[in-house]
């Protein structure tokens, strides 16, 4: 929450926006990284890369997109919800902060950029690959679960839960950039040019997502009822990682992980 004038939680936003870029390493990579070493895995393994050719590929990161915005309707219901019983309805992205282009450029990098990288990683690649010991839909599911508890959010688990399934079926890590970059570019366009302006092209983007979302989904659509295998699970790359994968969701770090989850949630709601 804001702390003080143009501040973030007590920081300038340049400063937090570094500070949350070397976070997302040091509670995301790192932890996941350390289970890859000590479990002698290969980092190979967890690279699940789906090849659907550039068109494919740019068909489904539009149609991702547009279901992912989508979902913005019922976490708006929600938060609304949440205030008419006088509880805090604000998602994650009302602490972005952005009236400078130093700091607009900042924020882009650790939300766009680093956030992306760092959660594909974790959730759509480590705990993906783990998973699959059950199958490839329940690892797809389990990791959007996962994902969709990171964000600490009751309000926004609509948005997040679905981007999560979404881009664990497709191009992922473009699909991850677009949708934060979505959710940035007002906030750094309303500190740079306005209020107005924002709304303006926050509508128009949104317009133009759903737009071109249900043209990529008529199109993806066609082209897998005419002999086209364009809807299928991420798995072409990488094999099951063998061995006790559930001590991965039951050891004590997973099991603080949820509790923390929920404290977060509640703290989160009587902000």
């Amino acid at each position: 929450n804001f702390m003080g004038p143009n501040t973030i939680g007590d920081f300038p936003p340049t400063a937090y926006y570094l500070i949350s870029s070397i976070a997302s390493f040091l509670s995301i990579v790192l932890p996941f990284s350390f289970f890859l070493f000590f479990g002698k895995r290969k980092l190979s393994d967890t690279v699940l890369v789906e090849k659907n050719g550039v068109l494919n590929s740019v068909l489904l990161v539009f149609a991702g997109l547009a279901v992912s915005v989508l979902m913005n309707i019922p976490a708006n219901l929600i938060s609304q919800l949440l205030e008419g019983a006088g509880l805090n309805g604000d998602a994650n992205t009302a602490d972005l902060l952005a009236l400078t282009p130093v700091q607009a450029l900042t924020m882009f990098v650790s939300v766009v950029l680093v956030a992306p990288v760092t959660e594909e990683f974790a959730f759509r690649s480590v705990t993906t690959a783990v998973m699959r010991r059950w199958g490839d839909w329940p690892a797809v599911i389990f990791s959007a679960l996962i994902f969709g508890m990171a964000h600490y959010s009751i309000q926004s688990l609509p948005v997040v839960l679905t981007a999560g399934f979404v881009m664990a079926l497709w191009v992922n890590m473009f699909l991850h950039m677009l949708n934060n970059l979505l959710a940035t570019l007002p906030i750094a366009l309303e500190g740079l040019v306005g209020a107005d302006a924002a709304n303006i092209a926050s509508n128009l983007l949104t317009y133009i997502v759903y737009g071109l979302g249900l043209i990529a989904l008529v199109v993806l659509l066609i082209r897998n009822f005419t002999g086209h295998k364009v809807f299928r699970t991420p798995m072409q790359r990488g094999v099951p990682v063998r061995g006790k994968a559930l001590w991965m969701f039951v050891n004590p770090g997973f099991i603080c992980y949820y509790v923390l989850f929920v404290v977060m949630c509640i703290v989160t709601l009587y902000s």
